[in-house]
């Protein structure tokens, strides 16, 4: 079970106003579930912020320069993908939708496949 935060308790972790943290929620940045608890990724989403907000970025301008592609955060694929996303349940019931897929595929990695230099 992953830990959830407060918006107070997040502040305190990142030594951060309150007011910072949820303009950064309100701007899609932080909280993407959308359930007002702060999880450990919204944790490490609001560090890879930091040095932006402090750049003077908005949280507004920001979730538009990040999602236009002006800005790319580290590991921002990752942090902020635009595609949908799955509770561990649903991304694990894919996983063995594909297993099976792939296992009926036949191998062809033996010493006679092409390869390519």
């Amino acid at each position: 079970m992953k830990p959830d935060f407060s918006a107070d308790e997040l502040a305190r972790l990142l030594d951060r106003p309150r007011s910072e943290l949820l303009a950064l929620r309100d701007a899609g940045l932080i909280d993407l579930d959308g359930d007002d608890c702060f999880d450990d990724l919204d944790l490490v989403r609001a560090q890879v912020l930091r040095d932006y907000l402090d750049q003077g970025y908005s949280p507004v301008d920001l979730a538009n320069a990040i999602r236009d592609g002006t800005v790319s955060p580290f590991l921002g694929e990752l942090l902020f993908a635009a595609g949908p996303t799955y509770s561990i349940e649903e991304a694990a019931a894919k996983g063995r939708g594909r297993r099976r897929a792939t296992e009926a595929t036949p191998d062809r990695s033996g010493p006679h496949a092409r390869r390519s230099l």
